[in-house]
């Protein structure tokens, strides 16, 4: 008997523990910390950035500082990258 992971490839969130990613326990470095491009990170990778992103967001807006304005700058332009990466890719 066959099962239907034998007749077409993985995706990315049926990947195996160690099958092209982290160790299990490791993380992977940020996209923005590591200078990596978004279309190397998995579809599970760039929704978990894309929600500390907001949770970063957030945070800059209770602080409301000057300072503060060009961080959420920032962070709304890799939430835009983040959310084109996911649209391009295939469902």
């Amino acid at each position: 008997m066959t099962t239907i992971s034998q007749h077409r490839p993985a995706t990315t969130l049926e990947r195996p523990i160690g099958a092209g990613g982290p160790a299990p326990g490791a993380q992977r470095p940020t996209a923005a910390a590591s200078g990596t491009d978004l279309c190397m990170l998995t579809v599970r990778e760039l929704i978990a950035q894309l929600a500390r992103s907001e949770d970063q967001l957030k945070l800059a807006r209770l602080q409301q500082g000057e300072q503060q304005v060009g961080s959420m700058r920032q962070l709304r332009d890799r939430q835009a990258a983040i959310i084109r990466e996911l649209r391009s890719r295939p469902a």
